[in-house]
């Protein structure tokens, strides 16, 4: 844990203490929790490099301006993309007084795993080091926190089975995926995605 004193300490904690998790869209990222100077805790909060997101909306102007014209169709593609760069659940840095590891952000080699394999809205079970299986529902690209039975944290996970699905006795069940399955739905056990707030910092 530290306490944020400036960009420069936050940023060598960051490097030096939180597993780095490299996405495709935003780059090299740290997925953390937080404490804010009002006291609240946020036990998901994902850093990630203000300098890239920027760099990103730019290259998207500088790659229509050949194309730019006063079009309607085309300022409404500018403005939900400048939109797609602003909303979302953002934190500053200068509200952060503490920083520390989330219980809940799965180590790389897990969320490796269930990241690119897994259907979008589908689930898949994760075997513990007791032998017992529990059940989590994704919806891919956006999972980077998961919650946990208050018995395991995510260093209890020894295996991910991507088409396993956990019934509410505890008894882990295989399926492949076709379309929805009702009976997947009304039998399986999940615990769902945690909520997460990103911060974009310079210097990361």
């Amino acid at each position: 844990m530290m306490k944020s004193k400036n960009n420069n300490e936050l940023v060598t904690f960051l490097k030096d203490n939180i597993e780095p998790y490299e996405d495709e869209f935003d780059g090299i990222m740290y997925r953390t929790a937080v404490y804010l100077i009002d006291g609240t805790y946020l036990p998901c909060v994902i850093f990630k490099n203000a300098e890239l997101k920027v760099k990103k909306l730019q290259q998207h102007f500088r790659n229509r301006r050949p194309t730019w014209s006063f079009a309607k169709d085309s300022r409404i593609s500018d403005l939900e993309v400048s939109m797609e760069f602003l909303l979302g659940n953002r934190i500053s840095d200068h509200n952060i007084v503490k920083i520390e590891k989330s219980k809940y952000a799965f180590p790389n080699s897990i969320l490796k795993q269930i990241k690119a394999p897994v259907l979008s809205g589908a689930g898949f079970a994760a075997k513990m080091n007791d032998g017992k299986y529990v059940g989590f529902h994704s919806n891919i690209g956006t999972d980077y926190f998961f919650s946990m039975p208050i018995e395991y944290t995510v260093n209890n996970i020894v295996e991910i089975i991507l088409d396993g699905y956990v019934l509410e006795n505890g008894q882990m069940q295989i399926t492949k995926y076709e379309g929805t399955s009702t009976k997947y739905i009304n039998e399986a056990v999940f615990y769902e995605p945690q909520l997460h707030f990103d911060c974009y910092i310079e210097g990361l």
